[in-house]
């Protein structure tokens, strides 16, 4: 259908998408399979081929920002606990589950066995402007 398991590029994405799943008692404390794999040495996003792990960029998962690389190393930002519950990913799998954490009453990822039957979150990039576009360009095209 197009859609690839979701990623989330923001920490906003994150709460945005886990405060949908709490407010919503059909899903309220199941768990999601998301976009992430482990395929050895850290996590990253499936699709976009982004780390997930603080280790590589703290600022780029926390704030959604790109930090250039200085002569001195720069400042971690500052985290909520959820936000470090969310880099500290446990688990010994290697897929990326969002599971619902009944004592912190909220989300958290923990990796796990890829073949565990889960719920899952897909995204979607609606390209429909971009397939019309197109096609009028080749039909301007095609008339010269």
């Amino acid at each position: 259908m197009g859609a690839h398991l979701a990623e989330f590029e923001t920490s906003g994405e994150y709460k945005d998408v886990a405060g949908f799943l709490m407010n919503h008692q059909t899903f309220k404390g199941k768990d999601f399979w998301l976009g992430g794999l482990n395929p050895g040495l850290l996590w990253i996003w499936s699709h976009s081929a982004r780390p997930i792990n603080p280790d590589t960029n703290l600022a780029d998962v926390v704030n959604g920002t790109t930090t250039v690389p200085t002569k001195k190393p720069p400042k971690k930002p500052q985290l909520s606990q959820t936000d470090e519950k969310l880099l500290n990913i446990a688990g010994s799998g290697r897929c990326l589950r969002l599971t619902f954490d009944a004592s912190a009453h909220n989300y958290t990822y923990y990796g796990q066995d890829c073949s565990s039957r889960q719920n899952y979150i897909c995204e979607f990039v609606d390209r429909s402007l971009e397939n019309e576009i197109s096609r009028i360009s080749r039909e301007l095209f095609a008339k010269k």
